[in-house]
């Protein structure tokens, strides 16, 4: 499909309950992240625009049904964060068990999202290709580094509170997480799929390269992180809301158009 939209006319009750599902969890997330401390615009769009992406993937209706458990996985990931903030402080204070259940969720929700991107890299059709596989390892040495910074941001403390099995898993999902996110881009690449790519690279560059660039400098109190937080979510949501295109323009095979190696 060079190029073209894939978007047709089409009566809202043919959508699927699903896509609904999810452009009402954006909706909400909009409301929470608008409402919230600190609140930005890009901030706001960048909390919407993941549910924006699985909405389209679902509305393409993929053959492969990777494309769907894939999508399935991130909406969970993202959608356990807003339950979080949601469930009323009364209800904790009644139920202490609550407190726990939702820090347990939101600690290791992050599994969900690596598991999302996963099958959607191998639903796109994996790595195959040596500049692939040159993006994974990029991927595996950012996780690396991630790793190496977090254990020595703890090297100060008591040996007894850095070696926990809770900042372990922490750690090796982070780790998880990012090589994850390098799978997908490298099979966008190799699958040309080039929303999908692009997007996801933005995606990688608010989550941990622009991180990364700025670590020779120091971030005292004169940073303006106000000014950092508007960045990164201007990144973050222009990179979602980019993957979100790619169904539309046929690179999620399904009933709105197979894409056939190219978007191009």
């Amino acid at each position: 499909m060079s190029g073209q939209v894939l978007v047709r006319s089409v009566n809202p009750r043919e959508i699927a309950w699903p896509v609904w599902l999810a452009l009402g969890l954006a909706v909400v997330a909009a409301i929470i992240r608008a409402t919230s401390a600190g609140a930005s615009i890009t901030g706001t769009i960048a909390g919407a625009a993941p549910f924006l992406f699985v909405a389209a993937v679902l509305y393409a209706r993929p053959a492969d049904v990777r494309f769907v458990y894939g999508a399935a996985a991130i909406v969970a990931y993202q959608a356990i964060p807003l339950a979080g903030q949601l469930l009323p402080n009364e209800w904790i204070a009644r139920m202490p068990v609550l407190f726990d259940v939702r820090a347990f969720a939101i600690t290791y929700d992050i599994a969900l999202l690596i598991v999302g991107l996963v099958l959607l890299g191998m639903a796109v059709g994996g790595v195959r290709s040596r500049v692939g596989w040159l993006i994974v390892a990029l991927g595996a040495l950012v996780a690396t580094v991630n790793i190496v910074r977090s254990v020595a941001s703890l090297v100060e403390l008591p040996l007894g509170d850095v070696l926990t099995l809770d900042l372990a898993l922490s750690f090796l999902l982070g780790a998880g997480a990012a090589l994850a996110w390098a799978y997908l881009l490298a099979a966008s690449v190799d699958a040309r799929r080039r929303y999908l790519a692009i997007g996801t690279a933005l995606v990688i560059a608010a989550t941990y390269l622009i991180d990364l660039l700025l670590l020779p400098f120091d971030r005292g109190p004169q940073t303006d992180f106000a000014l950092l937080a508007i960045i990164f979510g201007a990144l973050l949501a222009l990179g979602w809301l980019t993957m979100a295109v790619a169904p539309l323009y046929g690179e999620v095979p399904g009933a709105l158009g197979a894409a056939e190696g190219t978007t191009d």
